[in-house]
């Protein structure tokens, strides 16, 4: 789905990845992980087409980014940032959708834009200013935007670092229900806890892959040295299920009803 070959990229005096190499596969929910400065944000860009490399190539698809076919990759795949009102362009939520579907697909315009809401829980604010929106509202809305264009790759870089951890979760159970669906997703964090809703986790530092692996063998390795910290419930969680192989929680109840077995 995603090949990233040999490429290198950064300036004169720093090059951020050198010969770097990465492969992602259909449906697969990576989560790019690392200290400030390790190049988590700029493989954002490099993966959407927003910054280039210097050598090597990218192919989405079998499309290389470098070309022309950057036209027809943007169709595949929706970018959602840390800041969404840096995306919107319109005034309130039902004009930025419209705007989007205008410039795209003017069929069935309300239709789709109604199952987008509904699919991200803000119907009930299909006709409200972008500015009364939360922060937690303003991502679902970039979401659902993203949506619209029935996007085959979503790549979110630091979505979630503004969001109370309600929000958090329910943006991240919203992700793992499109990537269930089929879409694979890209998602660039500093929070090590989300690491249980991905299929694979990436650790990078100063442009290089340290570990990439899943998620239980991520969480038990050494990772203090990257500036990341394993939440306790985590850790516990671990102790509990360690004869078993497969690594899977969604919400710290699944922790409680895993100590009530051996109380």
């Amino acid at each position: 789905m995603i090949k990233i070959s040999d490429i290198t990229y950064g300036y004169e005096d720093k090059k951020i990845f050198k010969n770097f190499n990465l492969s992602i596969k259909k449906g697969e929910f990576l989560m790019v992980l690392g200290k400030n400065g390790s190049g988590k944000s700029t493989l954002a860009k490099l993966i959407s087409g927003i910054d280039l490399p210097t050598t090597g190539k990218i192919l989405i698809d079998d499309l290389d980014t470098g070309t022309d076919d950057i036209w027809e990759i943007r169709k595949k795949l929706g970018v959602i940032f840390q800041n969404p009102e840096d995306q919107f362009v319109g005034s309130t939520v039902l004009e930025e959708m419209t705007f989007i579907l205008e410039n795209y697909d003017g069929k069935n315009i309300d239709l789709k834009i109604n199952k987008a809401l509904i699919s991200v829980g803000l119907m009930h604010k299909k006709n409200e200013s972008i500015n009364n929106l939360s922060g937690g509202q303003k991502q679902k809305l970039a979401l659902a935007s993203a949506l619209l264009l029935k996007p085959k790759v979503l790549v979110l870089d630091e979505v979630s670092a503004m969001l109370d951890p309600r929000s958090r979760k329910e943006l991240l159970m919203l992700l793992k229900k499109m990537n269930k669906g089929g879409v694979t997703i890209v998602y660039i964090t500093h929070y090590v806890e989300e690491v249980m809703y991905a299929s694979k986790c990436l650790l990078l530092d100063q442009g290089k892959k340290v570990r990439e692996e899943t998620p239980r063998k991520f969480l038990e390795g050494d990772l203090l040295k990257y500036n990341l910290v394993v939440p306790f419930h985590l850790k516990l969680l671990m102790k509990l299920n360690k004869n078993e192989e497969k690594y899977k929680l969604e919400n710290n109840q699944c922790v409680v009803d895993k100590i009530c077995q051996y109380l």
